[in-house]
C-alpha cells in the first residue's frame, strides 16, 4: 500500500494514463509460468486486450489493410 501510495503522488502531477490489469487473470494459474510472469497462453490472451486499449486511446496507429 505504502510504494502504490507513492507511486500515485508521482503520477498525480504528470499526463499519465494508468493501464491496471492487476485484477484481469488474478485466479488464472494456467495463464502464469510464475507469479509475475505470463505464460506463451497468457500472453496471447493478454497482448491483444492492451493493444486494443492502446489504439482505443490513439497510442497506436490503426493496422494497414
Amino acid at each position: 500500500d505504502e510504494w502504490q501510495a507513492k507511486v500515485n503522488d508521482l503520477l498525480a502531477d504528470e499526463d499519465v494514463i494508468v493501464l491496471d490489469y492487476h485484477d484481469l487473470y488474478f485466479d488464472r494459474e494456467d495463464l502464469f509460468m510464475d507469479p509475475d510472469h505470463l505464460n506463451t497462453t497468457g500472453i496471447q490472451k493478454f497482448s491483444p486486450l492492451v493493444a486494443r486499449k492502446l489504439k482505443d486511446l490513439g497510442m497506436l496507429a490503426p493496422e494497414s489493410p
